[in-house]
């Protein structure tokens, strides 16, 4: 993932943004080792590069904040996942994960000090799981 982020950098250097990068995750985490996801590079709106497409806001979510490595992650989408049943929610498209502070080579393209962080104990994370509410009260009006 490393790879991709530092070539979408690179790639939307001229037109990028000062806000967090993400990833798109396509289907279960974990599946067979295989992932589907899109590395999403925020740039200005009226950029003109191939492969540009706007990503909307989401309505409803489970968000989880930490901060510190990414070896957290798998443990926390859990512990969402059980929530989002418990609530009687169900999640309603690709999961994301957004990066506030990150580590990053800047090989080729610049990004803002409050972005990076050197250590990944200073790492800032997001992870959201978009959802619709199920009324728990079916059949009588509510």
């Amino acid at each position: 993932m490393t790879e991709l982020f530092e070539r979408a950098e690179a790639d939307a250097s001229g037109a990028r943004i000062d806000e967090s990068p993400f990833l798109l995750f396509h289907g279960d985490r974990r599946a067979n080792g295989n992932l589907d996801i899109e590395v999403c590079i925020p740039v200005d709106p009226c950029a003109q590069m191939p492969g540009v497409r706007r990503i909307d806001g989401l309505a409803a979510a489970g968000c989880v904040v930490y901060q510190g490595a990414y070896s957290q992650t798998d443990t926390l989408f859990d512990s969402m996942r059980g929530w989002i049943k418990q609530t009687g929610a169900t999640a309603a498209g690709p999961s994301r994960e957004v990066y506030h502070r990150f580590g990053a080579d800047q090989i080729g393209y610049g990004l803002p000090g409050h972005r990076l962080a050197c250590d990944p104990a200073d790492y800032v994370t997001e992870l959201q799981i978009p959802l619709v509410r199920n009324s728990r009260c079916r059949g009588n009006g509510g």
